[in-house]
């Protein structure tokens, strides 16, 4: 198991326990929505502007989309006078085995 004491926020302080959550989250079942809740998480904030979760499963996956879900609005009845509508997911989902090696890539 990755030891997620190891990663830092952009402040250089251990993650939230919120962040800490989430990933744990999309260890346990990597689907569409914990991945969406988990990967902007930066796992080391002493690289750059951080480094991301997304960001390490790029650096070793070249499968892995480099361009996020697309959204489009849809106009309605509603107060705001329309909603989000997901036009593009991810493509693929890294498996737990992916992000465990992303995880430590980061935190190392």
């Amino acid at each position: 198991m990755i030891d997620l004491d190891l990663a830092s926020n952009m402040m250089g302080r251990p993650l939230s326990e919120d962040s800490r959550a989430r990933l744990l989250a999309v260890l346990d079942h990597p689907d569409e929505d914990t991945w969406d809740a988990a990967h902007g998480i930066i796992l080391n904030g002493s690289v750059g502007l951080g480094l991301t979760l997304w960001q390490a499963v790029c650096e070793f996956d070249p499968l892995m989309a480099t361009v996020g879900p697309s959204w489009r609005w849809v106009e309605d009845d509603s107060e705001l006078g329309g909603h989000p509508e997901r036009v593009r997911g991810w493509g693929r989902i890294p498996t737990r085995a992916e992000i465990e090696r992303a995880i430590g890539y980061a935190v190392r």
